[in-house]
């Protein structure tokens, strides 16, 4: 954490009145989602008025900060229209890595797939609907190549869920463009993409801002969970936090479902 200020001397009080400031002032990397989100929203228009998607699918841990302005923002949008809200489900698809072919990697992957498997039976477990008849919403912050998203998929339906999901990415990379085919025609329907411009290459500055999202992913990603991050990870400070990005993931939301009620 920052180190604490004496605010009895004057350089102690400027200090303090500069954090406040900072304080004020929305994280940068949540900033940059702005202009993503509401053209992914303008694209989902049509979708979120029918109340379409009755499980909103989080790709952590990256995608955890968007995933929560989405949710945040459908449901308010449900809610006026007399939906049942979105049922929030956050899972880390992220495959081990190596060659596929390499038998002790081949192991990590048929572990992580059944990892994965079980989190996704007991979730539809507990919904109303059943699998065959829920819709899938994935918000992701970065599509790189789309592995993660094909496992995914594979393993939604191996649970009975028949409707192949939705995309919503933050940014994509040109090697996720160049995938964008081959995963509308075997992994997802419609494919949202907010911006291949965002940050450096397509790829959103909230990418691997552990300190932000409060959750991370540790190799050899078997677990279909990603871990709390923490207290005491270097790091968080005073301004870059769980906390405060999960204030400003409010403050997001609130200016995106006004903007949306206007356009």
């Amino acid at each position: 954490m920052d180190e604490f200020l004496d605010i009895s001397t004057p350089e102690g009080r400027k200090k303090f009145q500069e954090r406040k400031e900072k304080e004020k002032e929305m994280l940068p990397e949540i900033e940059e989602m702005r202009g993503p989100i509401k053209n992914l929203l303008t694209q989902l228009r049509p979708h979120l008025e029918k109340g379409e998607y009755s499980l909103l699918i989080s790709d952590d841990a990256s995608g955890r900060i968007p995933a929560l302005v989405f949710l945040d923002v459908i449901n308010r949008i449900y809610r006026d229209r007399g939906f049942s809200p979105i049922r929030f489900f956050p899972i880390a698809p992220t495959m081990p890595k190596g060659n596929e072919e390499d038998p002790e990697v081949g192991e990590l992957i048929d572990i992580k797939i059944a990892n994965m498997k079980h989190v996704v039976h007991e979730v539809l477990a507990s919904m109303e609907k059943r699998p065959e008849h829920i819709k899938p919403l994935i918000v992701t912050q970065v599509v790189y190549r789309g592995r993660a998203l094909h496992s995914l998929r594979n393993v939604l339906r191996q649970e009975g869920i028949v409707e192949k999901p939705d995309v919503a990415t933050i940014g994509i990379t040109e090697q996720g463009k160049q995938q964008k085919d081959f995963l509308e025609k075997f992994s997802v329907d419609h494919f949202f993409i907010g911006s291949d411009t965002v940050g450096v290459d397509g790829i959103p500055s909230i990418s691997d801002q552990d300190e932000l999202s409060g959750v991370q992913q540790k190799s050899p990603h078997i677990s279909p969970f990603a871990k709390p991050i923490a207290r005491d990870d270097s790091r968080i400070t005073e301004i870059r936090n769980p906390r405060r990005a999960r204030e400003d993931v409010r403050k997001l939301a609130d200016e995106l479902y006004e903007w949306y009620k206007k356009v």
